[in-house]
């Protein structure tokens, strides 16, 4: 029979209720991936922040074990037959208020050796080419009898390290090729420009007072705080600026 307008309408209005179902069900079908996206990221975020933390651990592990081994420049040990200059310099010891005459012997740089060659003033009387271990025997009779020009001399302080860096500085190829001919080995060399005018203190304490750093700032002095104190005394200029 004949359907009616109204009847076809119903209709079609059910089979659109009818047919809508298949398209719903895709729904959870889309949903049920996100847990599995979200376990992934979460697996690639534990891995990172794992990286992270076996980086830190690794970064702090190296920092224990730099802080347990020794400093930089602590390790010198250098064989005992390597070449080194052992120097006599004149120096000076305070006692008393005043200066006393001593000589010390001590392991001399490349660099020292090629600068008092060409005529620098120095504090050093003679130089002679050794071995390592011929200084650190600090046998006095062994070494050559010029080297002491006549002065009872006694040996410097820190004498294993300091020789240490001092033949370092020997090792080098201008120091090998072109400085140690200036002192060959075993043979004294002297005749320097040696001078005591700018003393060695082997002793000497540096006290800093405040009128020390008045005197620099006044230096500097763009106020005429300079003129404003004359007349007076250091110390009661002293005792202006600080408001004493």
């Amino acid at each position: 029979p004949a359907l009616t307008s109204k009847q076809r309408t119903t209709t079609s209005s059910d089979a659109a209720l009818h047919a809508s179902p298949p398209a719903a069900q895709t729904e959870p079908a889309a949903i049920s991936t996100c847990p599995a996206l979200l376990a992934a990221g979460a697996v690639v975020a534990a891995a990172v922040v794992g990286n992270r933390r076996a980086k830190r651990a690794s970064h702090r592990a190296t920092r224990v074990v730099r802080a347990c081994g020794p400093m930089h420049g602590e390790d010198l040990s250098v064989p005992g037959d390597a070449f080194v200059v052992l120097g006599l310099a004149h120096c000076f010891e305070q006692e008393g208020g005043k200066l006393n005459d001593c000589w010390v012997l001590e392991p001399v740089s490349a660099s020292t050796v090629e600068v008092v060659d060409n005529g620098a003033a120095t504090s050093y009387e003679a130089f002679v080419g050794l071995t390592v271990k011929d200084v650190l025997a600090q046998d006095l009779s062994a070494l050559p009898q010029d080297l002491l020009c006549g002065h009872e001399a006694k040996w410097g302080d820190n004498l294993e390290f300091r020789t240490g860096c001092a033949t370092r500085t020997w090792m080098r190829d201008h120091a090998r090729e072109v400085v140690r001919k200036l002192v060959p080995p075993g043979e004294v060399k002297t005749g320097f420009n040696t001078s005591t005018e700018h003393k060695r203190i082997l002793n000497f304490v540096h006290e800093v007072k405040d009128s020390d750093n008045i005197k620099q700032d006044m230096s500097i002095d763009v106020y005429g705080r300079e003129e404003d104190a004359e007349g007076e005394s250091s110390e009661d200029a002293i005792a202006e600026l600080y408001n004493v």
